[in-house]
């Protein structure tokens, strides 16, 4: 397996790990600081679209139970396609860098570091391998779940940098689609809330089945 190699060992691995978990936070943090005082300062119309930015980092996330559709479609009434898009994505590959540094972090700690050896793992693994990128994009694009990814990617050593680019290529036209369509299918305040609700149960509901499976392996 190619990508098997970069697979983490070691205590000095692990704290460069964790270093550059928290140099990558503080360091995006102190540029999106920095870029919301020029924005709020200069450009006072965009402010708004923080709200974006902040809401896709939790509908990104490893357990995420909100949806990302809504918002996107609330927004896209109020700005452009494209505009909608850049910040979703902004958000979403800020949020995927945190899982994947997180998920390395975390089996490497915790006794999750041995269900990499497990039969059902393995296979897992043994197939993202095959065809990673596609995988990833195919996921990313597609209504998917694409949650297993999150964890499958980092534990098999996949590199940050091409899954971020999966990501992006992927994540791309699939809000730009949804952007699209809420800025000329121009939903009501109220639709836009109901389906939020609907998709919100949906997630909660994958989210108990994935935990009930879990325990009963």
């Amino acid at each position: 397996m190619k990508y098997l190699g970069y697979v983490i060992h070691g205590v000095r691995r692990r704290a460069v790990w964790d270093r550059t978990l928290w140099l990558g936070i503080i360091v995006i943090s102190i540029i999106f600081g920095v870029a919301l005082w020029i924005t709020l300062s200069l450009f006072p119309e965009y402010s708004t679209l923080w709200i974006l930015f902040l809401y896709t980092i939790p509908s990104e996330s490893l357990i995420a139970v909100i949806p990302h559709e809504p918002i996107i479609f609330y927004y896209s009434k109020l700005y452009h396609p494209c505009t909608v898009t850049c910040v979703t994505l902004i958000g979403t590959l800020f949020a995927e860098y945190i899982n994947y540094m997180v998920v390395t972090i975390f089996f490497e700690k915790t006794r999750l570091h041995d269900l990499k050896n497990r039969q059902t793992f393995q296979k897992a693994i043994h197939y993202f391998l095959r065809v990673p990128f596609v995988s990833l994009v195919v996921a990313a694009i597609t209504p998917v779940p694409f949650y297993p990814f999150r964890i499958i990617a980092p534990v098999s050593g996949y590199p940050v940098k091409k899954y971020l680019l999966a990501i992006l290529v992927g994540r791309t036209p699939r809000f730009y689609i949804l952007a699209h369509f809420g800025h000329i299918v121009v939903l009501s305040n109220r639709i836009i809330i109901l389906l939020f609700v609907i998709l919100s149960i949906l997630l909660i509901i994958s989210l108990l089945h994935r935990r009930r499976k879990n325990h009963t392996l």
